[in-house]
């Protein structure tokens, strides 16, 4: 089974350059690294043959080079298009790879669990507010309910609770880590622009989009560190698209909104043994209305 881990990048080359120290201490195999290069100055490879040749040289690291942003939907969709890899690993160049082999837990899971359709390490139980349509539309409603991780970050910054046991099963992931089958993508069709914006909800789109086809988006602990905002706060990567930052983010709700009619809100709702103390399924509930009950064994 093999990987391709897809990061979209734009300047803050040193930025990229501590993210694939991590990479190449910490993956046990790679196969197949695609730097989606929105613009940068000097060009990202140019920067990466200067100051680290070996990771030029090993010819794991291939990139895709637009002369300007093209925004994160489509820098996806391009990684999606050139990807050689069975699961495809989307990733931010802010986040620390910090645990030895995690890539080996990624396809240990995807074989273990093989209704996963994506795997990641920061999930969410639930989307949108219960009452979402049946209310004026509020930039708000759209919240991300009950978050889990294992990931060695501030609980009290990102909001989050351990995962019980070895893994649960989740409605959607953050977008800064997910492993998605390629079959799966394909099916899917990508990142829809007439559902998303250039930036913003691809994650919560493409995860509902997998429950939708029967598969599982499923939550396992992975040591991730995730700096949170270095590649967004750092640089105005809006203004191409005639737009403030604000403003990019605020038109990305009313699309996914739209979206949602008769799919959200989207819950994952555990089902727990008392006597033992341990998840042994889950309900999921689409638009309040429950579609799948699965016991494990």
């Amino acid at each position: 089974m093999k990987i391709t881990i897809g990061v979209p990048v734009m300047n803050l080359h040193e930025l990229t350059m501590e993210f694939l120290d991590l990479i190449f201490k910490n993956t046990n195999q790679i196969d197949e690294i695609l730097l989606v290069d929105n613009g940068s100055q000097p060009h990202i490879l140019e920067y990466i043959y200067q100051n680290r040749y070996k990771y030029f040289r090993s010819g794991k690291i291939a990139t895709i080079r637009n002369i300007q942003n093209v925004g994160v939907r489509e820098s996806l969709n391009q990684i999606q298009k050139t990807a050689h890899g069975d699961i495809i690993c989307y990733t931010h160049n802010d986040v620390d790879f910090l645990e030895k082999g995690w890539d080996d837990k990624i396809r240990e899971a995807f074989k273990k669990y093989p209704d996963a359709g994506i795997i990641g390490a920061y999930g969410a139980k639930g989307l949108a507010v219960p009452d979402i349509y049946q209310t004026p539309y509020e930039f708000t409603q759209l919240i991300r309910a009950e978050n889990v991780s294992d990931c060695p970050m501030d609980k009290e910054v990102h909001g989050f609770r351990n995962i019980h046991g070895a893994f649960e099963n989740v409605t959607m992931f953050d977008g800064f880590m997910f492993c998605i089958k390629k079959k799966l993508l394909d099916e899917i069709g990508g990142f829809n622009g007439k559902v998303l914006e250039s930036h913003h909800m691809y994650d919560a789109f493409i995860c509902i989009e997998s429950l939708k086809k029967g598969y599982e988006n499923i939550v396992i602990p992975l040591g991730l560190y995730h700096q949170g905002g270095a590649t967004d706060v750092s640089q105005d990567w809006a203004s191409v698209f005639g737009k403030s930052k604000q403003q990019v983010h605020q038109d990305a709700h009313p699309l996914f909104y739209e979206y949602g009619r008769g799919i959200l809100p989207v819950l994952v709702e555990d089902i727990y043994n008392e006597e033992e103390n341990k998840i042994i399924g889950y309900n999921l509930y689409m638009n309040r209305q429950l579609v799948k009950t699965k016991m494990y064994e």
